[in-house]
Order: C-alpha cells, then sequence, then structure tokens
C-alpha cells in the first residue's frame, strides 16, 4: 500500500473496485432484521441510473446539491450517481436525534441559503418535514428511483482531480457552519494516507456505525472502503446509541478490522454494553479502533480495553488519531498496537505562561494524549502568535499542510484567507509537539479564561463527569464575566443522571476544586439531553453558553 492509486476522481475508485473486487468484496448495510448487500458493480449500475434521473431533473454540473438521506444504499447511489450527474454534494443530519437538541429547520434553511441549494435528494419518510423547512425547494425522493436503469447511452461525467467533489459543512461546534470545499484530489489523497497509516489492505474489513454525513463516516468508512476495495459494514447511529452492543457485534460477526469513533462512543459502550451480551462476543480481528474527533480521554480509553479484554479484544489496541474537515479527515495517527502515550503537565504553567512543563506524581497535572505522527503527505507545525514555528515542547497554534487541505470555504473568501496562509492550514487547535508526534490541549476559541490565566474546559468538563449522578459526556464549562469580581468566572452545566441535583451540583463543585484547583462559580443540574451537541455527538460550547445566558436573564 505504497503508490497511490491512479485515480482522478472518486468515479475512478468505485468503477475499479467493481471491475477487481471479488464477489465477497461488498458493501453491507445492517439492518435491524436484515442485511443489505451491494456489489461494487451494483453500486456503479445503481448510481448511474441516479445520475441519468437527476439529469432528468434537471440537476446541473457544479450545482450543489442537499444530501438528506439515512444510511443505507439509498445514501450510496444518491451521492455517486451525484457525482455521476456532474453535481456537488452536500450531506446533512435527519431531522431526528443524535444530536437531540440540534435545530433541524434552522440549521437547514441557513445551509441551503448559504450553498444556494435549490434541490434536496431525501426520503418519503421526511418529505413533508423537508418541504416544511425549504418550501421552495426541489425535493427528489429515492423511493422512485429504486430499480430503475440508467438509459443506453448515458454517460457519467468524467470529474478530474482538482474538480469539487464534496461541500462538507462543519459541525459548528464553534460557530456559524461553513462549506468546506473539497476536491476529488483532496479526498483521494486522505483515504490513501489513512491506508498507508493503518498499513491497511484490501483484505480489512471497516464497521462503522458513524453517520455518512459526518466526514469520519463518509470518508473515513465509506470513501476509504472504496477506495480500498475493501468489504464494509455499515448500521446506522440510532442503531448503536439504542444498543452500542450491535457495534461490537457487527465487528464480530464480520470479522471487523477498523472501525472508528470519538472518545464518547468508548464511554458509552463501556456504560451501556450489558454483561449478558458479551456473550459469544470475539473482537480479536479488531486491529484499529480508532479514536478521535474531540479531545481523547486516557482513562476512557483504558476502562474500555479492560472491559472488553475478556472478548479478546487485542492490547493494547484502541489508537488516537487527529484530523478535521477542513484537511478532509485525517492528520495524524498514533502507531497502531503501541501503549497509549500521553503526558502529565503543569496546569500552573500551562494556564499562566502557555508553557508545556512536564511533573511527576501531581494528581491536579494536565494529561494530554499522544495522537501520533502525520500520515504520509501531511506536514504539522505549531506556530505562536505572530506565526512563527516554535521548537517542540512549546505550545502553540496547530497548523496543517499536505494535499488533503481543503480549496476553501464555500462563497466566504475573507474566512478563506484567514484560515489558508500561504500554503498552511490554520486550524484553530492549541497544541504542541513531541518527538514529531502531536498532542493537542484545547480549541483557541474553547479556552475557558480566568483571571489571565487560560484553561481546556474539557479539563473541568472531565473532573464533572467523573461524579455520580452526572450524565457522563454531558457536561460544559465556560467562562462568564462576573460585574462583581471584575473578572471571568467559572460556570458549569451538567446532565442530571440520578439524584438529588443539590447534591450533585455540590460533589461538581467540590470534584472540579480537587482536580484543577478552580472552584467554579456556579453548577447547574439540567434535565437529559438539553446540552447541545453537532451531528457528529461533539459539544456545541458555545450554544450552551447562549442558552444559560438567556436562560439566567429571563429569570
Amino acid at each position: 500500500m505504497s503508490a497511490m492509486r491512479p485515480f482522478e476522481s472518486l468515479l475512478d475508485a468505485l468503477a475499479a473496485a467493481g471491475r477487481e473486487c471479488p464477489p465477497d468484496r461488498r458493501l453491507l448495510f445492517l439492518e435491524d432484521r436484515s442485511v443489505e448487500e451491494v456489489p461494487y458493480a451494483a453500486a456503479w449500475s445503481h448510481s448511474l441510473a441516479r445520475a441519468a434521473a437527476l439529469r432528468a431533473a434537471g440537476v446541473e454540473p457544479g450545482e450543489p446539491v442537499l444530501l438528506l438521506v439515512p444510511t443505507s444504499s439509498d445514501f450510496l447511489y444518491a451521492f455517486f450517481g451525484l457525482l455521476m450527474a456532474g453535481a456537488v454534494p452536500s450531506a446533512l443530519a435527519p431531522p431526528a436525534g443524535y444530536g437531540a437538541a440540534i435545530d433541524f429547520a434552522d440549521r437547514t434553511a441557513a445551509i441551503a441559503r448559504y450553498l444556494g441549494a435549490r434541490r434536496v435528494i431525501t426520503t418519503a419518510d421526511y418529505r413533508d418535514v423537508v418541504a416544511s423547512v425549504l418550501p421552495e425547494a426541489q425535493i427528489l425522493l429515492v423511493e422512485p428511483w429504486r430499480g430503475l436503469a440508467a438509459p443506453s447511452g448515458f454517460v457519467a461525467a468524467r470529474p478530474k482531480a482538482d474538480d469539487l467533489a464534496l461541500l462538507q459543512c462543519t459541525s459548528g461546534s464553534t460557530g456559524a457552519p461553513k462549506g468546506v470545499m473539497l476536491s476529488h484530489g483532496n479526498l483521494l489523497a486522505n483515504v490513501h494516507g489513512i491506508g498507508r497509516s493503518l498499513d491497511a489492505t484490501s483484505a480489512d474489513v471497516p464497521v462503522c456505525w458513524l453517520p455518512l454525513y459526518h466526514d469520519m463516516g463518509l470518508i473515513g468508512c465509506l470513501l476509504f472502503a472504496v477506495y480500498h476495495g475493501m468489504k464494509g459494514v455499515f448500521l446506522s447511529p440510532f442503531r448503536f446509541l439504542r444498543r452500542p452492543a450491535s457495534w461490537l457485534a457487527a465487528i464480530s460477526e464480520h470479522r471487523g478490522t477498523i472501525s472508528p469513533a470519538p472518545n464518547f462512543a468508548y464511554r458509552y459502550a463501556v456504560a451501556r454494553v450489558k454483561e449478558s451480551e458479551l456473550a459469544g462476543l470475539d473482537l480479536s480481528s479488531w486491529r484499529a479502533p480508532l479514536c478521535g474527533s474531540e479531545p481523547v480521554d486516557r482513562r476512557t480509553i483504558e476502562a474500555f480495553e479492560r472491559r472488553f479484554a475478556p472478548c479478546r479484544l487485542p492490547a493494547p489496541c484502541v489508537a488516537p488519531c487527529y484530523g478535521l474537515a477542513e484537511s478532509a479527515l485525517a492528520v495524524t495517527f498514533h502507531p497502531l498496537g503501541t501503549p497509549l502515550v500521553s503526558d502529565r503537565i503543569s496546569r500552573e504553567a500551562l494556564a499562566g505562561r502557555g508553557e508545556v512543563v512536564h511533573v511527576r506524581g501531581d494528581e491536579e497535572a494536565l494529561e494530554v494524549v499522544d495522537c501520533g505522527a502525520p500520515m504520509p503527505g501531511a506536514r504539522v507545525r505549531i506556530v505562536d502568535d505572530e506565526g512563527r514555528e516554535v521548537p517542540e515542547g512549546r505550545l502553540g497554534h496547530v497548523e496543517v499542510s499536505g494535499p488533503s487541505v481543503m480549496r476553501g470555504y464555500w462563497q466566504l473568501e475573507e474566512e478563506t484567507r484567514a484560515t489558508l496562509r500561504e500554503g498552511w492550514l490554520v486550524t484553530g487547535d492549541l497544541g504542541y509537539l513531541g518527538a514529531g508526534r502531536l498532542r493537542i490541549a484545547g480549541r483557541r476559541k474553547d479556552l475557558v479564561i480566568l483571571r489571565g490565566r487560560k484553561f481546556p474546559p474539557t479539563d473541568f468538563e472531565w473532573a464533572a463527569s467523573e461524579v455520580p449522578g452526572v450524565r457522563s459526556g454531558n457536561v460544559v464549562a465556560f467562562g462568564l464575566f462576573d460585574e462583581v469580581q471584575g473578572t471571568e468566572a467559572l460556570h458549569i452545566v451538567c446532565e442530571l443522571d440520578s439524584g438529588d441535583p443539590e447534591d450533585v451540583a455540590r460533589r461538581v463543585r467540590e470534584k472540579v476544586a480537587e482536580r484543577t484547583g478552580i472552584l467554579p462559580a456556579a453548577v447547574e443540574m439540567v434535565p437529559r439531553n438539553t446540552v447541545p451537541k453537532t451531528t457528529s455527538g461533539k459539544l456545541q460550547r458555545g450554544r450552551m453558553r447562549d442558552l444559560y445566558l438567556a436562560k439566567r436573564g429571563a429569570r
């Protein structure tokens, strides 16, 4: 898996998979009681039929089209059908769940206006809600396309490497969504680099419950499988959330080798998989459990490896990684099969001087997990506030370069200029390098600034999540200006899982103070599904802060 395959576009990759893959190499979509198997040759022919239908419906080359279809073969055919029609897909979250507090109507309408999208591909189940949100849009349903064949002589578009392939709208965890413009070349370079980092072959089996409207599911699993001609296994994110054991069962049954997930999913599996569901699970094939998309908590990973060791989960196993939508997806990977590495650094030095000072035997130290080295083709550097590169071991701004870096943001020239500087992508993350490997200390916009000292919010959030009665992973920390004291003060919002709210809040204050040395000014307990998250499960700290302020103002 050394040389990049000679593809100009994602369509070339799909065509090659259709020609070269043996019958057992196909894409599987798991339903509750059934499995739909899609050979790669069938994926091409069905997608071509969709392309013909799209052209007949008036879809034009270069046109952005919203794709609002759950994980299924319908999504696969619609996505590649849009590429074959010369259009540009932008996949969105369906109106139900996976970030229950997401305001589907507002977000979808805003994205449609921003992209200038006039058409939406969706299912009959979502037709009415889409029509209510986008009354002027042309709604194209997938159901009438099933069983169609492409007209004789219909020819798919032949995009080039530099042509736009995907408008990936950012999650909106720190601001308004932006349309990341990714070319065919960007996407091909990324899935190739992932394969190099994982020593992947066509015999590998990715298993994915992540939604296909999210880059980790779409690029890191679906397009990754297509590029390498792998058997790929896909299940709905709602199925995972209802029963996280279904993820592990799919890996066991289909001998999955690669499966990525955010940190919260590993924590969720530890908490929610029942002992009775462990019987018969064989996870020995799972050589690459990847952990990314959000900060990685060492304790979560270690708990996961302990819990599922009886199921023959290899150890050490879970590998942190780092990436972002603006670089297609992946940037760095922790070496597979090696122990987790983390630094214990002084909170005081980091918060007060921005310095990385390693400490030993300090329970109040901040722990930062090693996210690995850049994948082939990618480069990472750390710069100071003036854009000057700093040496290893110094905290600064993380910047990335390489063939996966986006063309820019759709119709946002100023934001593009601020983010792409002389070939380098300004990520907005803070971190440092050690032996050429990246450590992430948090996002610049999320930092909690208290008396001139800067703290990553995850430090407070993870401490609060350890308190019994707090719904783990559903905690948001932020700073608010205290007019009485004339400075910022720490505020924490926690979803209540059980117990007396006042008692749990008191224990959260004590735990955070004990762990970090900072006493929260206020801890508010809220009901389940109150803390807003993005469509990929990331905390929306800015939005939670706004909701918190609005509630206080209404009192």
